[in-house]
């Protein structure tokens, strides 16, 4: 192991890299988080269906290729 000056230089450059590869070219962190636990984003989808009743809506969560609701649990069916 180096000395606490190269610790800290490899770990500023990590993070800048980071910051490199994230949309804004800004890290949070929620993303530096994200990366340590090898977490990776993915596009996440709301859904909102009308019910055919004034003011009533369903909604559904579209991700991992799938959609999950609530009714009294969750269900995952397959998407629209």
């Amino acid at each position: 192991v180096g000395s606490s000056e190269d610790q800290k230089d490899m770990v500023t450059n990590l993070l800048a890299a980071l910051a490199l590869a994230t949309d804004d070219r800004k890290l949070d962190i929620w993303e530096a988080m994200a990366w340590h636990l090898g977490r990776k984003k993915t596009a996440v989808e709301l859904l909102v269906y009308e019910t055919g009743v004034p003011g009533a809506f369903h909604l559904g969560v579209l991700c991992f290729g799938a959609e999950y609701w609530y009714g009294g649990k969750v269900f995952r069916t397959d998407p629209p």
